[in-house]
């Protein structure tokens, strides 16, 4: 009996999926989605409408509904290894858009780019290995290069787009809208060298999806740029083959990731935002590099070791504790000792004054621990505290837990 419900179901579905497509061809798309729904509603394993309505939800900006049905085609009963590999781009590119549910978040972390590549064998596109160039470009951060990549593929080979294409188009575009307004943020933090906000910025954004390979190489080369402000320390490469500017980034060799990124930018044929952060990132670090040569080849003839002064220093730190990286982590970088945290963090507390009216805006006291000061820094320190509360000056507290 239960058999004969499911052949009738069955026979429901193929009609109304039918004369859904009917109305799309005919333009109709309202009244196709009406069926499309009903078929849903009656077999949601049905993957030719999951994909229909995962299409309609991305065109009408409507994402939440559309993560469902990219789920559901997950569950398709025809699904393949291929479908599979697909679902994980359209995933990928969809946590572009929105933020997902953790248990997705955490899914898209395992995956490779293998995951979501098509084989070369792939009789659904005329070149697989473009399809999986445009799949990689995207899979970088480069949507630009990659949307472009496709239609100029099609209009080449004078062909129409296949129904996986259409819906990589389609996402792209959304995603390239999406990502135009924070492109030119981050541009613009780093032209106005706020690297403490773009920190912020970007850790925010962090928490709402993850960082693209351009986003994520950008803020490690903030990182990496003010760290190498602050220890004038010039960073060792780490030998290794390179193939790409990340590659290069990652092995510190930031000269050769300027040449591969300037190479890049001047053959580009659609400006990309990003990549001209990271080209303006890469020629600053260099620049610094620089200075730290000339500034060691003075101290090596005059003995002159003090280039970089305390009160710098002190100001650098309270910036990097102020974006809210931890404070464990803030003296691994610098390799402090706990007794000169104890002695930076009471002259952090009496220069803050300073740091407070001209980097931050806002004045501010840092917390520690009694135990892990002496008697007389208690004492210093409860001074500082009770001489800018006189002031009536606003004061945030920054906790900061046993050294």
């Amino acid at each position: 009996m239960t058999k004969r419900k499911d052949e009738k179901t069955d026979l429901i579905v193929t009609e109304l999926y039918r004369t859904g497509k009917e109305f799309l061809r005919a333009k109709k798309y309202d009244e196709a989605i009406k069926y499309f729904l009903e078929c849903y509603k009656l077999k949601p394993t049905h993957g030719g409408t999951c994909y229909q309505l995962f299409f309609k939800n991305i065109h009408k900006k409507q994402y939440e509904e559309a993560l469902q049905y990219c789920i559901a085609l997950y569950h398709s009963e025809t699904v393949t290894p291929r479908d599979i590999k697909d679902n994980n781009f359209f995933l990928f590119l969809l946590s572009m858009l929105m933020e997902l549910p953790q248990e997705y978040k955490e899914y898209l972390k395992t995956l490779k780019f293998n995951d979501m590549s098509v084989d070369e064998e792939d009789y659904r596109f005329l070149n697989p290995k473009d399809q999986n160039q445009i799949r990689k470009l995207a899979f970088e951060g480069r949507f630009g290069a990659a949307y472009y990549l496709l239609k100029n593929n099609a209009d080449e080979e004078e062909r129409e787009l296949n129904v996986v294409e259409v819906m990589i188009k389609l996402l792209l575009s959304r995603v390239i809208s999406e990502q135009e307004v924070m492109n030119e943020e981050i541009l613009n933090f780093i032209n106005q060298k706020q690297y403490y906000e773009l920190i912020l910025y970007l850790r925010t954004k962090e928490q709402i999806r993850p960082l693209s390979l351009q986003y994520y190489h950008i803020l490690v080369l903030v990182y990496n740029l003010l760290e190498i402000k602050v220890k004038r320390k010039i960073p060792e490469k780490v030998i290794f083959q390179t193939y790409s500017i990340f590659d290069a980034i990652a092995s510190k060799d930031y000269e050769y990731a300027l040449y591969l990124s300037k190479s890049y930018n001047e053959k580009a044929i659609i400006a990309n935002t990003v990549s001209l952060a990271l080209n303006k990132l890469l020629i600053e670090i260099n620049q610094v590099i620089e200075e730290i040569q000339k500034e060691q080849n003075i101290q090596s003839s005059s003995s002159f070791t003090h280039a970089h002064s305390n009160d710098q220093r002190i100001i650098e730190f309270a910036n990097f504790i102020m974006t809210g990286t931890p404070f464990e982590e803030v003296c691994k970088t610098f390799y402090l000792s706990e007794q000169e945290q104890i002695l930076l963090i009471l002259k952090l507390v009496q220069s803050y004054y300073i740091i407070g009216n001209n980097v931050l805006g806002d004045s501010y006291v840092i917390r520690v621990e009694k135990y892990s000061l002496t008697l007389e820094q208690q004492k210093e320190l409860e001074e500082m505290k009770s001489y800018k509360n006189e002031k009536k000056e606003k004061i945030t507290v920054y906790s900061i837990k046993k050294l």
